[in-house]
Parts: structure tokens; sequence; C-alpha cells
């Protein structure tokens, strides 16, 4: 193992940990809450914006971006105490000590995607890092966000036209 795969192996056990600290009620929580935030900002954005303007005496292009960033912290906000009001129900119960279990395996699966974009970032951006080439950890985790987000396509077929714009973006960039 080189200093890449001792890196990897240290941010994979803190992915664990924070996982296990939050279990796996607050890790699902925080990402259906990440979500549904992305979504209720969009949908509410022209009523938000509306009492932006109300309370600012603005007609700056930035009012809707605020609008959304106070949107978004607003449902995030609501999404993270509940997950915490749960998680102190959850934690009196016998199924306590599983959550945490599942955090710290969704802890993993999560940072491990993050290096995973990482990895394929840089074969997009057609970056050699010396240290890959002897790694006995690339081979696993540089596919891994493919095979995550090919299956998400399968689930949500929407999500196919995003990737698709962002990979273009980044081929557009090598150009």
């Amino acid at each position: 193992m080189n200093g890449w795969d001792w890196a990897i192996l240290i941010i994979l056990f803190f992915g664990a940990y924070r996982g296990y600290k939050k279990g796996i009620l607050l890790e699902v929580i925080a990402l259906v809450g990440f979500v549904v935030a992305i979504i209720g900002a969009l949908h509410f954005l022209p009523q938000s914006t509306i009492w932006l303007s109300a309370h600012f005496d603005t007609e700056s292009n930035l009012l809707p971006i605020g609008a959304f960033i106070l949107t978004f912290i607003v449902i995030v906000v609501a999404f993270a105490i509940l997950g915490r009001l749960l998680k102190s129900i959850i934690r009196l119960t016998p199924i306590g000590f599983a959550d945490e279990l599942l955090g710290a395996a969704l802890g993993v699966v999560k940072w491990a995607f993050g290096i995973s974009l990482f990895l394929a970032a840089l074969d997009w951006a057609d970056i050699e890092v010396d240290l890959l080439a002897d790694s006995q950890s690339y081979s696993y985790l540089r596919p891994f966000s493919s095979a995550v987000i090919n299956q998400i396509i399968l689930w949500f077929p929407a999500v196919e036209e995003m990737v698709k714009t962002i990979d273009n973006f980044f081929k557009e960039k090598q150009s």
C-alpha cells in the first residue's frame, strides 16, 4: 500500500466514524432533506423572491439567488431538527445500535462515492497523479461512482440528462 491507499483508508475510517455517530436514520434524513431542499427552493423561488423583495429595498439580480439560499437553508434546518428528534427517540430503543452500525456502513459508502467522484474528475480533466499508478485502492474506487450513477439512472431516468450535461461540460473544457 502506498501513501494514497493509506490516505484513503484514513478517509474511509473517518466516514465510518461519522456515520456511526450520526446513525443511518440521520444520514438518510439528511440526504432526503438535501434533495427536498433543492426541489422546494426551486418550487418556492417565485414566492420567496417576492417576499425578500418586500423586505429589502433592492432590485438586484441577486435577489432570486438569496431567496433560493434562504429557502434551501430553512428546509435543511427543518429536516435536521426532525432527524435529531427521531434520533433521540431511536437511541432509547434496542435498534439504536443497529442504527449506528448501518450508519457507519453508509458513511463508508458515502465517502467512497465522494472519493470516486474526485478520481473521475481527475480522469475527465486528464490529470495524472503518480501515486495512483501503484495504488491498490484505485481500481476499486474509480468505477464506484459510475456504477452508483448508472443505478440511479435506472431508478430515475431524468437524472441521465443531467449527467450528460455535466459530462459535456467537462468534455468542452478539455477541448
